[in-house]
């Protein structure tokens, strides 16, 4: 499988590759340009994880660390380090049906018209129609005095209910705009399950409705743990979340409309009411062990005292796959940090840094940082690890648009070297953003700051084109990234001159 993979990537690459040249600048763009428009490319399917196309990237940055010259994983002996993860994914034959009192049929569209994580069950089949109760928030919540099941039997039915709880800005009351143990699904599927029901549906919030854009997809693609942790058990009974069109349309000629549920919000009453169409539910969800792989490289140091110490730089590699039909490249997200760290780590190796520098291209990021989270856990040498430094995003925009985020409160010498660096880098267009918690970030660093790891996040700010088809190679700023990892390496030689390790607050 290697050799045919490696294969794949000489005949992919011809349609790319130029005469590569240093610019004035001190970095490659030609052949930033040249990786980046392979992995985002149509070829390379979005590089969603447990596929292929994953395994295909990680070989290609593999070569890309052996051409330069870079050490191997140390563990096994190559740039691979092996994951172990339980993948899960909806089966395109599942449905959601709903009929009315004549019996016509209406089919819910999975992506469009609903749906559902599937990493707490495996089958939801609903074979026969059943009765469907609106049940408000469905929340009992006895110490604010609220209760969504009073007067009413949900035995054998499926609870339709609202996302979230009661919105208000009293903090002794469901704790104001704080959310509590009631707002997501643990709680309400749990309840719903003792009160005897056999399946919720969730009415999205305005903020679920503002993103719906984004969630087709997440039904359509894999969803993935890693092995060694437990499966998740907290959704207590299967749960689809409704589009707003389709909760439209299932409330359509009943006692309560769309209209008159949303008129109930606002007065913060509700009154449970049967539907009188009834829904037929038939969800399957694939199980299966599989393996991503961080991919990873390293320049041993040159210190004798200090080469123990390591600095550590990454950026996630993996995307969302497809849907539909459709690609999802993700070019800035991440194509652009992954060539920014090759490109980085390609020039560091000729300096001969006193401390080791180890490069990570991360799997499952966008499945939950799942290849930094495996990597801080199982790092033989994780004790020796002085700093992180993230790359998520940084090939869109203008030059001077690259933005970092650290914090003060975690490590304030890793702050003041970021600050020396936005200072000193003025003309390579560097915004610093103070005051962010990195343990507290949803990309790769946080594994590392969780861990009591000084880390530091550099990326843009693009949103149009944020996890949509739309986030193509045509839309990269070759110099953003290039300017990005002369930043980024001028902060690693910073942090390599210190004589001490950083440290902690």
């Amino acid at each position: 499988m290697r050799f045919f993979i490696s294969i794949i990537i000489l005949l992919s690459l011809s349609n790319f590759l130029e005469a590569q040249r240093l610019t004035e600048t001190n970095y490659d763009t030609t052949r930033m340009k040249a990786n980046l428009e392979f992995l985002a490319s149509d070829f390379m399917q979005g590089r969603e994880s447990c596929t292929e196309y994953e395994n295909i990237a990680a070989e290609f940055i593999a070569s890309e660390m052996k051409k330069s010259d870079l050490g191997t994983f140390k563990e096994n002996g190559d740039y691979f380090q092996k994951i172990p993860v339980i993948a899960k994914k909806v089966q395109p034959e599942s449905s959601i049906i709903a009929l009315n009192e004549n019996g016509e049929i209406t089919e819910l569209k999975m992506g469009s018209d609903w749906i559902v994580q599937p990493n707490s069950f495996k089958k939801m089949d609903i074979n026969e129609p059943l009765q469907v109760v609106f049940c408000g928030y469905g929340i009992t919540a006895e110490e604010y005095g609220y209760d969504d099941y009073k007067d009413v039997n949900v035995e054998g039915k499926i609870v339709l209910a609202l996302w979230g709880e009661p919105g208000n800005d009293d903090p002794e009351y469901f704790e104001g705009p704080k959310p509590t143990k009631y707002y997501g699904p643990s709680f309400k599927t749990g309840l719903a399950r003792l009160k005897g029901a056999v399946a919720m549906l969730f009415i999205p919030d305005a903020l679920l409705d503002q993103y719906w854009k984004y969630m087709p997809r997440m039904v359509m693609i894999n969803s993935v743990q890693l092995a060694d942790e437990p499966e998740d058990t907290t959704v207590n009974l299967p749960g689809a979340m409704l589009s707003t069109e389709a909760v439209k349309g299932l409330l359509a000629n009943e006692e309560f409309e769309y209209t008159g549920l949303m008129e109930m919000i606002s007065d913060t009453s509700f009154e449970p009411f049967m539907l009188t169409k009834k829904v037929v539910i038939d969800i399957n969800v694939k199980r299966w062990e599989d393996e991503i792989e961080n991919v990873i490289g390293v320049i041993e140091g040159s210190d004798p005292e200090l080469k123990d110490e390591i600095i550590t730089i990454g950026a996630h590699y993996d995307h969302d796959g497809t849907w539909d039909g459709v690609v999802y490249n993700g070019a800035d997200d991440n194509a652009s940090g992954t060539v920014a760290v090759l490109e980085v780590m390609r020039r560091l190796r000729s300096t001969s840094p006193r401390r080791t520098i180890v490069g990570i291209l991360f799997a499952g990021e966008e499945k939950g940082l799942l290849g930094s989270k495996y990597f801080v856990k199982t790092y033989p040498e994780k004790d020796n690890i002085i700093a992180n430094i993230n790359i998520d995003m940084c090939g869109r925009e203008n030059v001077d648009s690259l933005t970092s985020k650290a914090s003060e409160e975690t490590c304030a010498e890793l702050y003041k070297l970021v600050q020396e660096v936005d200072d000193e880098m003025e003309n390579m267009g560097f915004y610093y953003e103070p005051g962010v918690n990195s343990s507290q970030g949803t990309s790769d660093h946080a594994s590392f700051a969780k861990e009591g790891i000084p880390a530091v996040y550099f990326g843009d700010k693009m949103k149009d084109d944020l996890h949509l088809p739309s986030d193509d190679a045509n839309k990269i700023n070759y110099d953003k990234i290039g300017r990005t990892t002369i930043v980024i390496e001028e902060l690693i030689r910073k942090i390599d001159r210190l004589d001490n390790k950083l440290t902690i607050n």
